[in-house]
């Protein structure tokens, strides 16, 4: 997964999010996004187990 600014190559990745890969406010952003998706996907698995 990796965050594609206007000066990469998204071919380069599997995975790309177009965000200011500069910022400390968008990483920081993207990432509480990611964790908290990949909380909620774990609490629902263990859930359903």
């Amino acid at each position: 997964i990796c965050l594609i600014d206007t000066n990469c190559d998204p071919d380069l990745a599997d995975i790309s999010i177009p965000a200011n890969d500069d910022a400390i406010a968008s990483i920081r952003l993207i990432l509480n996004k990611l964790v908290f998706a990949i909380c909620e996907g774990r609490s629902s698995y263990i859930r359903n187990t």
